[in-house]
Order: C-alpha cells, then sequence, then structure tokens
C-alpha cells in the first residue's frame, strides 16, 4: 500500500509545476481580457480564489499532454505497479482538487481572499 501511494505521488510530481504555471497564465489572460471588456477586475471571485479553481483543470490538461503524448510508455510502468490509466486520471483529479481546496483554505484561514 505504501509503495502504490508513493507510485501516485510519483506520477503527480510530473504535473504539478506546470499545473500551476498553466492555471496562472489562464487566469491572467481570463482577468485582462475581461478587464478590457468591462473596464474593471471581476469582484467578488478574485485571484486566487479564480487560480486554484483553474488548477484542477490545468493538471488534468497538463496530464493530458504529458502522458498521453510526450511519455505514453510511461503508463507501462505504473501498470506493472498496479495501475491502469483510469486509476492514473481519478487519482490526477482528486490530487489537483484536494491540493486546490487545501491552497485555498489556507488562504481563506489567513484572510488573504
Amino acid at each position: 500500500m505504501k509503495q502504490k501511494l508513493f507510485s501516485i505521488f510519483w506520477f503527480y510530481k510530473k504535473l504539478m509545476p506546470l499545473a500551476l504555471i498553466l492555471a496562472i497564465l489562464a487566469i491572467l489572460a481570463i482577468l485582462a481580457i475581461l478587464a478590457i471588456l468591462a473596464s474593471i477586475f471581476i469582484s467578488g471571485i478574485g485571484f486566487y480564489k479564480s487560480l486554484f479553481m483553474t488548477y484542477t483543470i490545468s493538471a488534468l490538461a497538463v496530464h493530458y499532454i504529458i502522458y498521453e503524448h510526450r511519455a505514453k510508455g510511461e503508463y507501462y510502468f505504473y501498470y506493472n505497479l498496479g495501475f491502469n490509466k483510469w486509476m492514473l486520471w481519478v487519482a490526477t483529479l482528486v490530487l489537483s482538487t484536494v491540493i486546490s481546496f487545501l491552497f485555498l483554505s489556507v488562504l481563506i484561514l489567513f484572510d488573504y481572499v
């Protein structure tokens, strides 16, 4: 069980930095477009809330880019450890959602939002 959890985190380690960068760029683009169109920033949503809402989507997109196109053969490594492709997609969704909620909870706790 411990080895399987370590394997899931090893799998997810590749996704996290690129997904975070993609989420920041996406939210900045969205805020810039809305600021141009409405001449104001979004009130009530804010940068941090938007960032961590888009992180989950970005992580799934990065998962697709990395593991479906760039490193297809790595699925075999995880398959030999007992994980199929479906389980890895679910793990990406769950881990990115948990990380988003943890970061958002910390921001709310320290009143940054």
